[in-house]
């Protein structure tokens, strides 16, 4: 495969990558805003979202670790700036 490619097609996987975490963490606000984390299914949060379960666990293993990285981005940016 030509390096041009393979590089184009790796910066579009993580682009798609962070616009699927994006909408997983923004539905997780959202539900939280009327549920507890523990009523809220993984269902439940792709439906919100609007993206697989594949999707979901090809980047997540579980709804608090989805938490955990909605609360480490901000403090990464924090800290990093």
């Amino acid at each position: 495969m030509n390096k041009l490619v393979s590089r184009k097609t790796n910066k579009r996987n993580l682009e798609n990558k962070i616009i699927t975490k994006d909408a997983i963490i923004n539905a997780l606000f959202i539900l939280l805003k009327d549920n507890n984390i523990n009523n809220i299914k993984i269902v439940d949060l792709v439906k919100k979202a609007e993206v697989s379960r594949t999707a979901f666990y090809r980047n997540y293993h579980n709804i608090e670790v989805v938490l955990f990285d909605a609360i480490n981005i901000p403090i990464n940016e924090i800290i990093i700036h």
